[in-house]
């Protein structure tokens, strides 16, 4: 496997578990492997670019293989899915933030509507302790507290 004199693995890498090796297991094996994988391009100033890749095993009509590499650059939706992991992540932050701040409304409305019933209840005391008895005086009533 070789490109403009290059071994395949002076151009292209992989993330995590799987390497050259395997997906070249797979390709002997299935004559095909489809994946993610970086390029590594002297053309510019970035030194890996992501990339989608399609191995193929393809036979001449001498009975000789050849692998063929087809692929695509893939940056701009690489970073698209960068964008939307950070406002998910943003998004799951301003929740939980929203879900603190209803919670404080909810113990704030529960102790405003605690000092409520507290008022009223005291009010009504105040107003059951006011008794109203005839006056004496001239056949009126007077209010006493007591």
């Amino acid at each position: 496997m070789g490109y403009l004199g290059k071994k395949i693995k002076n151009f292209i890498s992989f993330d995590g578990q799987i390497n050259l090796s395997d997906v070249c297991e797979i390709i002997n094996k299935t004559g095909k492997w489809f994946g993610s994988a970086y390029a590594f391009c002297a053309c510019n100033n970035k030194e890996r670019i992501p990339i989608d890749v399609m191995f193929s095993k393809i036979q001449n009509g001498g009975g000789k293989h050849y692998i063929v590499a087809s692929y695509y650059d893939v940056s701009e939706y690489r970073k698209l899915e960068e964008k939307i992991k950070e406002q998910s992540r943003l998004y799951e932050e301003l929740t939980e933030a929203m879900h603190e701040l209803v919670n404080q409304m909810n113990s704030v409305n529960a102790r405003s509507s605690e000092k409520i019933t507290n008022l009223e209840e005291a009010f009504k005391k105040s107003v059951d302790n006011f008794i109203i008895s005839p006056s004496p005086q001239k056949g009126g009533h007077r209010i006493n507290a007591s």
